[in-house]
């Protein structure tokens, strides 16, 4: 999970963007006026995940006007372009979450996290693949066995979504924060008809 600081500007934007890619980018310069996929992932700290390279991309341009956006998008790589324009996430409310989304969107949501400590409070259950020779099977662990887990809460409305995030990162502040990811399902092994969904994080934004 990556704590993400939208730019302040355009000019902003295009500096950081525009960095050259990571040292063995050997086909990608710095300031050169055009942003590659290479430059776009090391900026979003991740490798070829393209999804995710969007998710960042739209948090870190929330202060920047859609004009502003589009002429970003311009100097883009046509690859990049298309990445950032197809998979631009949805921001949606706790409430439009849990009663609108599916499987894979990607989504960013608005609200306080509460970090959830007790096993015994919260039950919840995600498929880990397991690979046996070239065989792939999967099985359902705790999801607080892997991910941090949070409630998120509309505080205007008290509306709440869980959202989590890989073990091992820094937690959430307890603040009104903006949330970035996918929506995964979240299994009730004792009553496989009350599953539902969850949000895993990989980007957030403090609202200011």
């Amino acid at each position: 999970m990556k704590e993400v600081i939208p730019f302040k500007s355009l000019s902003e934007a295009q500096r950081l963007l525009d960095n050259g890619g990571r040292f063995y980018n050997l086909m990608t310069q710095a300031n050169d006026g055009k942003i590659t996929m290479p430059e776009l992932a090391k900026a979003a700290g991740v490798y070829s995940d393209k999804q995710a390279m969007a998710i960042f991309f739209d948090m870190a341009l929330a202060k920047i006007d859609e004009p502003s956006r589009e002429a970003l998008i311009k100097t883009m790589s046509v690859e990049t372009r298309a990445a950032v324009k197809q998979s631009r996430p949805a921001h949606l409310s706790v409430n439009e979450v849990r009663n609108n989304s599916k499987v894979n969107d990607q989504i960013v949501i608005k609200g306080e996290a509460s970090l959830i400590e007790s096993k015994t409070d919260f039950t919840g259950f995600i498929m880990v693949p397991i690979m046996t020779g070239t065989t792939t099977t999967f099985t359902m662990v705790p999801i607080m066995d892997q991910y941090d887990v949070y409630a998120i809460r509309d505080q205007s409305t008290d509306d709440e979504f869980i959202i989590a995030h890989a073990r091992g990162t820094s937690k959430l502040p307890r603040s009104t924060i903006h949330c970035g990811g996918f929506v995964k399902e979240l299994k009730q092994s004792e009553d496989p008809s009350a599953d539902k969904l969850f949000l895993e994080t990989l980007y957030f934004t403090p609202v200011c």
